[in-house]
């Protein structure tokens, strides 16, 4: 199976992964794209969205995949099961599971209709079930801008994205 991954983000493992992507001959096949001032912009250029959070609330990137029409792949914490259901919109898998996660996003790869059935039910149900709590996530994104303007353009943007995916 012949992929590329894309690594958006920053975090303490990131010379450790170089150096693993080094030493396995992968630097063709894995990009360290760091921090992207809004990513959930460039969703759609990719074909599946993996999710390898430890620990989490209710996260707004699983949500804007789920708006991106991403077939999803994740570890099953926090309140990601309130979006996701196993089989239905998205593939769940134990924390710590890296073996998991990769058949996982194997078979979103290689299944194509299951992938397109998992994505437009994750899409569909953010649109459905998240619609009345919109009104608070607006408001605590303009609660946001106002106090802390050195963040103000990432949450402006945010803010524009929700808008557009529940208008």
């Amino acid at each position: 199976l012949e992929a590329k991954l894309i690594i958006i983000g920053e975090g303490p493992e990131r010379k450790n992964l170089e150096k693993l992507i080094t030493k396995l001959s992968l630097e063709n096949q894995i990009i360290l794209a760091g921090n992207i001032q809004n990513a959930n912009n460039l969703l759609k250029a990719f074909d599946v969205y993996a999710f390898s959070s430890l620990k989490e609330g209710l996260p707004y990137a699983i949500l804007e995949a789920c708006a991106a029409e991403l077939p999803i792949a994740s570890t099953n914490i926090g309140g990601i099961s309130e979006i996701l259901e196993e089989e239905k919109s998205g593939l769940l898998v134990p924390p710590q599971s890296s073996e998991k996660l990769a058949q996982a996003l194997k078979k979103l790869i290689l299944n194509k209709d299951l992938s397109r059935k998992l994505s437009q039910n994750a899409k569909l149900k953010i649109q459905k079930e998240f619609k009345y709590s919109r009104n608070f996530l607006f408001m605590d994104l303009d609660y946001l801008k106002k106090s802390y303007s050195e963040r103000g353009d990432i949450i402006k943007e945010r803010l524009k994205y929700f808008k557009s995916v529940w208008n």
